[in-house]
């Protein structure tokens, strides 16, 4: 498991850069929502806490 967390202002920037933009997802459902939560961010919102579960190949 790997936590971290952002600014608000270095997350709405980058959900608007090209390379956002155009990556090719696996799970476009999931990059709408990260896109909404990015519109609903303030650039003086308290920062982003993000927790990510990565999965095993085995």
């Amino acid at each position: 498991m790997m936590v971290m967390w952002a600014e608000a202002t270095d997350l709405k920037y980058h959900i608007a850069s090209d390379d956002f933009k155009n990556a090719v997802v696996k799970y476009p459902e999931k990059k709408q929502k990260l896109l909404e939560l990015a519109d609903n961010l303030a650039e003086t919102d308290n920062p982003v806490l993000m927790v990510v579960k990565v999965k095993s190949n085995k």
